[in-house]
């Protein structure tokens, strides 16, 4: 047993001994089982009086780090469950290997941190994807599901699938429905197959316009009733109902005389 410890402060040794505690950090498990190490640690004063330390505990390498709760070996290995399962998949794992670090959700919580502070959580954010949201979505559920390896089976991206209709004809049907003669996706749908021998669902259509970022320009509506020629009219200045107007002059110049 070493008899003296530095202060890592100043540097100084000191074979002074201020107290003692004991710990217990989690280490690899066994078989399954969990393992705890017993731990003495002791508390060494500091004999410099400029030091800002008056006392510290004494280290024991990178085996047992200050202040924390589990061995290096036992972080390393729930890191790596966190990086290739996730938070609850992670969690669940580390119960079956025999490292429960805390009861209930708090170990989840443990290995999110963990994957927080880690180097490839430390990596800057990329600002833009080129992904939708809702793949991005899928991508989540995947994840939670199993982990990278589910999200790696599934295969995304790539050119896609070829439109029915080429570059040239979706802009010929752009500028078909701005002109307005549709008044809904039906209509477009049913001049297309007729035009260009391509068969569209309604929802389709609609999808179709919602990527030319057009929409059919639907006219006000006319009531069967009306009369254009006395809206016309009426726009110039004359009686709203010219012909009841001229009814009522009648009716009066026959009551006058």
């Amino acid at each position: 047993m070493i008899r003296r410890g530095r202060c890592p402060t100043c540097g100084v040794t000191s074979a002074r001994v201020h107290d003692r505690y004991q710990c217990h950090p989690i280490d690899l498990p066994w078989r399954a089982c969990s393992v705890q190490v017993a731990l003495t640690v002791r508390r060494f004063c500091c004999d410099i009086r400029d030091c800002q330390r008056r006392t510290f505990a004494e280290r024991f390498g990178t085996a047992f780090l200050p202040g924390v709760r589990r061995t290096t070996d036992a972080g390393t290995l729930l890191l790596n469950l966190a990086e290739a399962a996730g938070g609850e998949a992670g969690a669940r794992l580390a119960r079956a290997t025999g490292l429960p670090v805390s009861p209930g959700t708090r170990l989840r919580v443990t290995l999110l941190r963990l994957l927080r502070h880690s180097v490839l959580a430390s990596a800057p954010t990329p600002r833009v994807i080129g992904v939708d949201y809702r793949t991005v979505q899928r991508w989540g559920a995947w994840y939670r599901r199993g982990g990278l390896p589910a999200l790696w089976s599934h295969r995304l991206g790539g050119p896609g699938k070829a439109p029915w209709l080429t570059p040239e004809q979706q802009e010929a049907v752009a500028q078909d429905v701005a002109t307005g003669r549709f008044r809904n996706a039906v209509a477009i749908g049913a001049w297309v197959n007729q035009t260009y021998g391509v068969s569209y669902t309604e929802s389709g259509m609609d999808s179709l316009l919602k990527r030319l970022r057009c929409a059919p320009k639907v006219p006000r509506p006319l009531h069967t009733n009306a009369n254009l020629a006395d809206q016309e009219a009426w726009k110039k200045g004359a009686p709203r109902h010219p012909s009841r107007c001229r009814d009522t002059a009648r009716s009066g110049c026959g009551l006058g005389g």
